[in-house]
């Protein structure tokens, strides 16, 4: 039985399940790799899990830089029993003066059932 199949109560191999996957979108819900960074009152962007059919009751979002320097360490958002498709959240990065949040910036979106997905984005100031 592969990796990614589950066996069902008969003890036959159950469907395949897809991959879980991750995504960046700006406000007007589409897809990027280009992140500004927040001052107040500008438009959020968002980050998206896709479950690909799997069933986790726990989804941790977690963007950090992947550059030296950044006051902003990271941050990570937890959602748990989800029981959705697909969890859409609100995020930014804020604005530092000598644009020290700008850069290489990676999102990962894992799940209680040891699956994972990464996506890149770049902040601008």
């Amino acid at each position: 039985m592969g990796s990614r199949e589950r066996t069902n109560g008969l003890g036959r191999p159950g469907p395949a399940r897809g991959a879980v996957t991750c995504g960046v979108f700006d406000a007007t819900g589409n897809q990027t790799t280009v992140v500004k960074a927040s001052e107040l009152g500008d438009a959020a962007y968002w980050l998206r899990y896709g479950s690909g059919g799997n069933n986790a009751s726990q989804v941790t979002f977690t963007v950090r830089p992947q550059f030296a320097g950044s006051p902003l360490a990271g941050q990570a958002q937890v959602f748990t029993n989800t029981g959705f498709d697909s969890i859409t959240t609100p995020f930014g990065i804020p604005f530092w003066g000598g644009d020290l949040t700008s850069g290489p910036w990676q999102l990962k979106v894992s799940n209680d059932l040891a699956q994972s997905a990464t996506c890149s984005f770049q902040v601008v100031p």
